[in-house]
């Protein structure tokens, strides 16, 4: 196995980290421009990054979240952004209706080109012997986001990545089986004792104290989704009616 499969196979996240540790600037700009050259449709790149330097506005952030003090506590904080703003500009210019308004299919490839740029930034933190988290429960403070960042319209912070040195010990958190995550040529009818040996599985990961029940985490989440905040982000910053 090569070192790039065996650190991509070898990921798990990290929410402690070494407080004051300052990753070197020339490791910052590696993890930014590998996030960068992630791939894009048509290259649009409708994505942006803002790398959260300020302690005071970590500590609001920690305080929407005090689930999340890494935070505050990591070497960096990079909030990812899906964008929509700067081709919005380019057709103004250009005297073009800008129709993103419930266009799905563009507010999906500006998450999807912001995803794929936060997994190469976290790729190449891990490979300089960094640990990362996500945190993605920040859209539950959407809102409260874009004032403290002054997001324009057209855009929607989604997560933030978290690197730095790890001071906890995580194991590798269990997968979903192959034989329901990878087809061929077409999907396959799930057999539902499938997921409930998966949340055997979990269920004993759980005795770490590290995370919850696949199947009940789920249940639940559906059922009342948390983050229903989203909706009214998204009708705020005028990516859906």
């Amino acid at each position: 196995m090569n070192e790039t499969i065996k650190l991509m196979t070898g990921h798990h996240s990290h929410r402690k980290f070494l407080r004051h540790f300052v990753i070197p600037t020339h490791e910052v700009e590696a993890i930014i421009a590998s996030a960068k050259q992630a791939p894009s449709f048509e290259n649009g790149q409708f994505y942006s990054m803002i790398r959260l330097t300020d302690s005071k506005l970590k500590q609001k952030l920690v305080e929407l979240n005090p689930n999340n003090p890494q935070i505050k506590e990591c070497s960096e904080a990079i909030l990812f952004i899906a964008d929509l703003y700067r081709t919005s500009i380019v057709s103004a210019e250009n005297g073009s209706v800008y129709d993103v308004t419930d266009n799905h299919d563009a507010l999906l490839t500006a998450v999807s080109d912001a995803t794929l740029a936060c997994e190469n930034a976290l790729v190449a933190a891990e490979s300089l012997g960094y640990g990362t988290v996500i945190v993605g429960g920040i859209r539950r403070n959407g809102l409260d986001i874009i004032e403290l960042c002054k997001l324009p319209q057209y855009t929607v912070p989604l997560f933030i990545l978290c690197i730095g040195k790890a001071t906890d010990s995580t194991k590798i958190k269990p997968r979903l089986p192959k034989n329901i995550t990878l087809f061929e040529n077409e999907y396959k009818r799930i057999d539902y004792n499938s997921m409930c040996q998966y949340d055997d599985t979990m269920k004993k990961y759980r005795d770490t104290g590290i995370d919850k029940p696949w199947i009940s985490k789920f249940v639940h989440y559906f059922k009342k989704n948390k983050l229903q905040v989203t909706t009214t982000v998204l009708r705020k910053q005028r990516l859906i009616k």
